[in-house]
């Protein structure tokens, strides 16, 4: 069975098992950097239901494409996941929640993501540029079920708040100088990261290479590539050391110090090299390097 037909099928399944008791359609959703996935929706008509979680089904679909699972486990795994959200009530909570600038204003964090490369997702996100990539804005939050829940604050919820663009940034840099930021070097990570027998090879690894070599992230380790938006984080973390800045991700930077041996056109490969084989596509930030100025103490892009 090919996808299209497996979608067909839990469609035609779950109608037959829900009844008029819910509708169930599959919704096109667009992800970060233009990824378009499949969402399997269950709305319970008559409770009165004002939000539905989505369900994703690609890897329920490889679980079925492997044979690890039948059609009716598949159908029993959707079942159960949506009766979760359901009994715990959670979602009706911050349907309520996410529109009420109050209820969300402490949850509000900055994130970044690439102009170029999501021109469909940001024409319904509020956001403001930053050199080549765009300030979005998340609410992020812990609720009931549906657990550590991050949502991208749309026009729509962004009008419900009746406020100045300005006041949305200033309140999510506000909360992002709480998120627990910290430049480590990434010789520290190596080492508590690799096992102990590993260790004693760290050595022979150059401080070219690897000592001088920091990750910036926050303590959550999620969208914490925004960090590059706080000149007082990186000002009080390199002072006035002009640096290379590597988007490894969107929760993350690589900053190498600016030296003779590294040129920005030999990073700009390394980047869109590991981009293309180690970092899931949802999660690329930009194929280049930027550069923080350690005499402006501001963030640039490499000439």
């Amino acid at each position: 069975m090919n996808y299209k037909k497996f979608l067909k099928t839990v469609v035609k399944e779950l109608e037959g098992l829900y009844g008029r008791e819910a509708t169930v359609e599959i919704k096109n959703v667009i992800q970060n950097n233009n990824v378009h996935r499949d969402g399997l929706i269950i709305t319970f008509t008559r409770s009165g239901e004002s939000i539905s979680p989505i369900i994703y089904l690609d890897s329920i679909f490889a679980s079925f494409s492997d044979g690890s699972k039948t059609m009716d486990e598949c159908i029993g795994m959707i079942a159960s996941m949506r009766k979760e959200f359901k009994a715990d009530g959670s979602l009706e909570g911050l349907a309520t929640e996410l529109l009420n600038w109050n209820s969300v204003k402490d949850c509000i964090y900055p994130a970044l993501i690439s102009v170029s490369d999501n021109k469909k997702l940001l024409k319904n996100l509020v956001y403001t540029p930053f050199l080549d990539l765009a300030t979005i804005y998340i609410v992020r939050k812990e609720y009931g079920n549906a657990g550590n829940t991050s949502v991208k604050i749309t026009n729509a919820m962004f009008n419900a708040y009746g406020i100045e663009k300005s006041g949305l940034h200033r309140k999510a840099m506000e909360n992002l100088e709480k998120d627990g930021y910290e430049m480590e070097n990434i010789m520290e990570i190596l080492r508590s990261t690799v096992p102990e027998a590993l260790r004693d090879e760290l050595s022979d690894i150059s401080e070219l290479e690897a000592g001088r070599m920091y990750v910036l992230t926050n303590g959550k380790k999620f969208y914490g590539a925004a960090g590059l938006l706080d000149s007082k984080l990186l000002e009080r973390c390199l002072g006035n050391m002009t640096s290379f800045i590597l988007p490894s991700s969107i929760h993350e930077a690589i900053i190498v110090p600016v030296s003779d041996e590294m040129e920005a056109d030999e990073l700009n490969g390394i980047i869109w090299e590991v981009n293309h084989t180690q970092v899931d596509v949802t999660e690329r930030l930009s194929d280049h390097c930027y550069i923080y100025d350690g005499t402006s103490k501001s963030v640039k892009m490499c000439a």
